[in-house]
């Protein structure tokens, strides 16, 4: 055995179209993930899952490439060997070298832990899927080089067959499918079976698959090398085909027993103690509903992950119930749509035309006479938060509420358009509350002190007059809730940006109705802007010009990763604070910065009365003699208890009410498609923190890191990416040139010695 692994790697090492594969299979898997997945642009991240969930795709052709090299046909069969140590070592040798080649994509996980974060467990497990990937693919190779007894056929049959795999699992996506076949193609297709190790999931049902799968084309290229040898007796061939038998029942039965080992730094996809505390309350039975199209689990293969979680989740309790169907039924569809869920469109492919199809991906869960959805579920990055919450309401009968109101004369409707149906969307029952002077003539009006034991959240100021900040004030003194977003001016958005000041003649910003209040508990808002070095790119187009200038705007921040932002956040002229821990204790209150900028922020003064917001004109670096430094841009407001202890926060205060807005969302999400709704998060911490409910805003993130390429910005990042490009070409080829020359030495070496 061991003398034959060593002839078929010699083989192998010493034929120029292995390292020429090699280094384009290689090449491509670098070169794929940093320009055509845009590495290294505002949409550049450190998650890895594409580009490993790239390389079973390129091993399509490198595999069979592989094979075609080894000897095959005839002259093997005649050796005196056994037909399964043959096979073997093949196997072995084969996937010894393409192991090597997949060691050398190591190269860009340590190249993106020099910009952003990388997890190191979940990037060891990607690798282990991809070993067993390769292994099930060349064993397969193997067989096919050793059924047809040309090299050149092989290569194409196995290439076609494996990208046929490969592939399977989106056949649904081209034509629909009875349920039956669609989970026979998802059940053969190499690449679904990988995608939970891509994400940190080591699922004994994929690793029995891979093994599987080698074991019985190791089995049928031995069954094929016995043939051609003529080999005679019934025994052997039935021994022969019971132990290939087994090994599909083995994959298929795999599902019944399974465990799902979870490598995530986070534990993503474990229940957290906090749920299983709550759901120890259920004294009822409880069932969860996973209405789910046959079609998803073909395209998106994370909707297993949603399955699988649901079930764990169900066994933390024995009151709990679970059922997942497919809503693909007359009945089930009206069920859904009493319950107010509406399928999402899908887009197919067929016979040259795409067409549209209904899909539905829902959680329905049920106690006693009650009845919560979840109405779109695609993953599990936020599943246990939603089921968190509303399993509370179910068993606790806890309605999460909050009033919602603008203080600064813009609409929820028009300026605030995306606010309240992510407040919905996050569980929230949402109140469009009033002010104290926006009472009709009569005296009526759903004034936010009405609910007093409802939390407030106040976008905007300038518009309150004294009454309103006297009933916040008193509100407050109450015990209520208030999340505020503002700032003690406004800018003109329609025209220059200009910044429209609301002051007296003793100084800046000190009209300001809310600033007033928050002095009445130390917290004072900075006469000046607050601009950071760590800042938005601005996109601005010139006039008469189709050609986009990007400008950096410093007026504009990007909060840093921080324990309260933990994907950081993108500010629009914001006001900083200055606190007074003696003024805040007086008034029975502690004060603790929230969010803060970078350290490379400063404070902008006024220049001739007037502060300069044009993107072209603004400072790029702090002024001369300007306070620099890192900055609170939000506050929170601890009651202190007898003894001088605080309890939890019952004010925040963040220094921007347009990060919030449609102005604010609509420039920080960019041109990428999708919505940046990072504020509207951290205001939704902000509201859970506030009615108690730390616990949920610990789960709520703890499934996002950053990705973010932090660690080098400005204007060595480009430098610093062509280098880091180059520096892995250029290691990948010299270190398979080195061993193909080391190769070539040994094999001249003992030429040398045979022949003399």
């Amino acid at each position: 055995m061991k003398a034959l692994y060593r002839r078929y790697l010699f083989s192998l090492l010493i034929r120029p179209a292995v390292f020429a594969a090699s280094a384009l299979f290689v090449l491509y898997a670098v070169l794929q993930f940093f320009f055509v997945q845009q590495f290294f642009t505002e949409a550049g991240t450190t998650e890895l899952h594409r580009f490993f969930a790239a390389i079973p795709y390129a091993a399509v052709l490198y595999v069979p490439v592989l094979a075609s090299v080894l000897p095959s046909g005839d002259s093997g069969y005649a050796q005196p060997f056994p037909s399964a140590a043959i096979s073997l070592a093949k196997i072995l040798s084969l996937l010894t070298v393409a192991a090597f080649s997949l060691l050398l994509t190591s190269v860009v996980p340590l190249t993106v832990h020099f910009f952003g974060d990388v997890e190191l467990r979940s990037v060891c497990c990607a690798y282990l899927g991809l070993l067993l990937y390769l292994a099930a693919a060349v064993s397969f190779c193997v067989f096919i080089s050793g059924l047809l007894p040309h090299a050149g056929a092989a290569f194409f049959a196995s290439a076609a067959l494996l990208a046929a795999s490969c592939a399977a699992h989106f056949a649904a996506a081209w034509k629909a499918l009875p349920g039956w076949l669609a989970a026979c193609c998802r059940a053969v297709s190499f690449a679904w079976h990988f995608d939970a190790a891509g994400k940190g999931i080591i699922d004994t049902r994929d690793c029995l698959f891979y093994a599987a799968v080698t074991v019985f084309f190791w089995l049928a290229a031995v069954a094929c090398m016995e043939r051609k040898r003529g080999r005679r007796g019934s025994m052997f061939w039935k021994r022969l085909a019971l132990l290939a038998a087994a090994c599909p029942l083995l994959a298929a039965d795999a599902s019944r027993l399974y465990a799902r080992i979870d490598v995530t730094a986070a534990k993503t996809f474990t229940v957290s103690a906090y749920s299983r505390t709550l759901l120890a309350e259920v004294s009822e039975p409880l069932s969860i509903t996973y209405y789910r199209s046959g079609v998803l689990k073909s395209l998106y293969p994370q909707v297993r992950d949603v399955d699988d979680f649901l079930r764990t989740y169900a066994a933390c309790s024995p009151q709990l119930s679970y059922t997942l169907l497919d809503p693909s039924g007359e009945k089930l569809e009206q069920r859904l749509a009493q319950y107010g869920i509406e399928g999402r469109q899908l887009r197919t492919e067929g016979q040259g035309a795409s067409a549209y199809m209904t899909v539905y991906s829902a959680v329905v869960l049920s106690y006693l006479d009650r009845t919560e959805v979840i109405p779109f579920v695609l993953g599990t990055a936020s599943l246990e938060y939603d089921l968190a919450g509303r399993v509370q309401y179910l068993v606790q009968g806890r309605i999460r509420a909050v009033q919602v109101l603008t203080g600064n004369g813009l609409e929820l409707s028009e300026d605030y358009q995306y606010v309240c149906p992510f407040l919905e969307s996050q569980g929230f029952f949402v109140l469009q509350a009033s002010l104290p002077s926006q009472r009709d003539e009569a005296g009526r009006g759903d004034v936010f002190t009405l609910h007093g034991d409802v939390p407030v959240l106040l976008l905007g100021s300038s518009a309150l007059t004294a009454e309103d900040a006297d009933a916040l004030l008193y509100f407050i003194q109450k015990g209520g809730k208030l999340v505020a977003a503002s700032q003690p001016y406004t800018i003109d958005l329609q025209k220059d940006w200009s910044v429209q000041r609301r002051e007296d003649v003793s100084g800046y910003f000190s009209d300001d109705r809310l600033a007033w209040l928050l002095r009445q508990f130390g917290v004072y808002f900075r006469d000046t802007l607050t601009a950071d070095s760590l800042n938005f790119l601005l996109a601005l187009e010139g006039s008469g010009s189709v050609q986009t200038e990007y400008v950096s705007y410093p007026l504009w921040p990007q909060l840093p990763r921080q324990e309260h932002a933990v994907s950081g956040m993108t500010l629009f002229w914001p006001c900083a604070f200055d606190v007074d821990d003696a003024d805040a204790a007086a008034a029975g209150f502690s004060v603790a910065a929230v969010l803060r900028t970078s350290s490379g922020a400063w404070q902008e003064m006024p220049v001739a009365g007037d502060f300069i917001t044009n993107p072209f004109s603004a400072t790029t670096a702090a002024p001369a003699g300007a306070e620099s430094g890192s900055f609170p841009v939000c506050v929170a407001l601890s009651p202190l208890r007898t003894g001088g202890a605080a309890a939890a926060p019952s004010v925040y205060v963040l220094g921007d009410q347009y990060a919030a807005s449609d102005f604010g969302i609509a420039y920080s999400s960019g041109s990428g498609g999708g919505l940046d709704v990072r504020s509207l998060s951290f205001l939704v911490d902000c509201l859970l923190s506030v009615s108690g409910d730390a616990e949920l805003v610990a789960l709520k993130n703890r499934s996002i890191r950053n990705t973010s390429l932090y660690k080098i910005r400005g204007d060595s990042f480009l430098p610093a990416a062509r280098r880091a490009v180059f520096a892995d070409c250029v290691i990948i080829l010299v270190i398979l040139s080195l061993l193909y020359i080391c190769t070539a030495m040994q094999r001249r070496m003992f030429n040398e010695k045979t022949f003399c």
